[in-house]
């Protein structure tokens, strides 16, 4: 289904002076992915809580709307990238449209906030329209790529609308506990016992097949154990990346930037 986003990159495409020969090849270019976010907020809530977590997310000291620019800085590989922001479109309490460059391509991300009968509904959305054709195997790795980076994105946005703070603090906790059974591995006796006798036989030479046994065993064993350490860690970050505690000072800037519209 061709979405309005398509629509919108798609006569980008046009007004490029066709870079490919092929029509499939330009409208690889473009891909878009969207979600729906149910919420039992207000509109009015709803597009608040967003409006913070831009706020927050991006250390935005002006109040958003059309024709404002701005930049983030993040870290690739210990190098600082400058990534540059415009707001495209801003509708109150109805459509937000972030455009942003990485080289050559563009990227739209697009909040769409509707009104339902018991709450809320935010539809969250990320273009690309890239500058090389997005076809065979590394156009497939792009897209995958591409696709786990905004479920990501989605899921903090999920988390900013519909976790409460004691749903944070579970969270938290949870988190924790992980952390704590990643601790316990590299204080057990197995693995202490384990590098003990590692080191004891590391680099020395002319030793014998039972003492070249236990070597190779407590190598195997810390190399275990190291690898169940290594994922209890990275599940525990991936509980506190989608932990996004919105700010008093940020909520306050909200309120007192931002003129809402009156509930029905």
């Amino acid at each position: 289904m061709i979405t309005k986003k398509k629509i919108r990159n798609w006569e980008t495409i046009k007004n490029n002076d066709g870079k490919y020969n092929s029509v499939m090849d330009e409208i690889n270019r473009n891909f878009t992915v969207s979600k729906k976010i149910k919420s039992n907020l207000s509109v009015n809530e709803l597009f608040k809580k967003v409006l913070i977590g831009l706020h927050q997310s991006f250390n935005i000291n002006n109040e958003i709307k059309s024709g404002l620019k701005f930049s983030s800085n993040t870290k690739v590989n210990n190098l600082t990238v400058t990534v540059k922001y415009e707001i495209i479109n801003f509708i109150n309490e109805e459509f937000i449209s972030i455009l942003w460059t990485n080289n050559k391509d563009k990227y739209w991300t697009d909040f769409e906030f509707r009104k339902k009968a018991n709450g809320s509904i935010l539809v969250y959305s990320e273009s690309v329209l890239r500058e090389d054709t997005i076809s065979g195997i590394q156009g497939t790795i792009d897209i995958a790529f591409y696709k786990r980076s905004y479920n990501k994105n989605y899921k903090k946005w999920f988390y900013i609308i519909n976790k409460t703070e004691s749903d944070i603090k579970e969270l938290i906790q949870k988190a924790e506990e992980i952390e704590n059974k990643a601790e316990l591995i590299l204080k057990s006796n197995e693995y202490i016992n384990s590098l003990n006798t590692y080191n004891k036989f590391k680099g020395k030479k002319n030793i014998n097949e039972g003492d070249l046994l236990l070597f190779k065993k407590a190598r195997r064993k810390i190399e275990k154990l190291d690898k169940k350490n290594s994922k209890l860690k990275f599940k525990a970050n991936s509980v506190r990346y989608n932990i996004f505690i919105l700010e008093n000072r940020w909520i306050e800037f909200v309120d007192k930037k931002y003129q809402f519209n009156k509930e029905e």
